[in-house]
């Protein structure tokens, strides 16, 4: 995921950040959510190999992976 299409919209009281037209993260501060941009952008460019498939030893014992399915806080 790249934050060079990124936008910060207020929706109500709330800033909403996102990416490539998709809601990603909800913030009641635009220059907190300003900041968690650059900080996203910051680990992005430190470990692009994070976005890369993941190695065998990272896959569960079946082999199928993990399900992808978690949550965050604030997402949207």
């Amino acid at each position: 995921m790249s934050m060079k299409n990124y936008s910060i919209e207020k929706i109500g009281t709330d800033y909403v950040v996102k990416v490539a037209d998709q809601s990603v993260m909800k913030m009641g501060s635009r220059r907190r959510a300003a900041q968690l941009v650059v900080e996203a952008q910051e680990l992005l460019e430190d470990a692009p190999l994070a976005l890369a498939e993941p190695s065998l030893d990272d896959r569960d014992a079946d082999g199928q992976g993990d399900s992808g399915t978690g949550s965050v806080e604030s997402a949207v």
